[in-house]
């Protein structure tokens, strides 16, 4: 039975603390998400710097958490269920042809009425989200 010196012990455990470290570094560099710096389509590029632009780099913060959550900002995302669709999860999607005819597929169309929408039913999205985090629902 050998022992392991107080020296070798906190070598192991630096070593595997770096470890660590470094795995999570990269997966925050690799895998999608808000925090990784996700990709989005240019469409959908554009679309966000709209919305960032209107109501402003504090409100953006809940409204890119909560549309991340409804939607990961997917324009064409679906819920069978609900029938919910799009980037703000517009029920029915239909709602948003009042704010252009591409309103199925079209990024901006869906993120210009989801500001609407989010403006006046809970006046800033941070409420919004607070809303979401609820009750589950915006």
């Amino acid at each position: 039975m050998g022992t392991s010196s107080p020296t070798g012990r906190l070598a192991r455990l630096t070593r595997s603390t770096a470890v660590a470290v470094v795995a999570v570094i990269l997966a925050a560099l690799i895998l999608p998400g808000p925090v990784a710096g996700r990709t989005y389509a240019p469409g959908v590029v554009a679309a966000r710097d709209y919305a960032r632009h209107r109501i402003g780099a504090e409100q953006f913060r809940c409204l890119d958490a909560l549309w991340e959550r409804e939607s990961r900002w997917n324009p064409l995302a679906h819920n069978r269920t609900s029938g919910a669709h799009g980037i703000p999860q517009a029920f029915p999607g239909v709602k948003m042809a009042r704010y252009g005819a591409g309103w199925r597929t079209d990024p901006l169309v869906q993120v210009k009425w989801g500001l609407a929408y989010v403006r006046s039913r809970y006046g800033t999205a941070c409420r919004a989200l607070d809303h979401a985090y609820l009750t589950g629902w915006y």
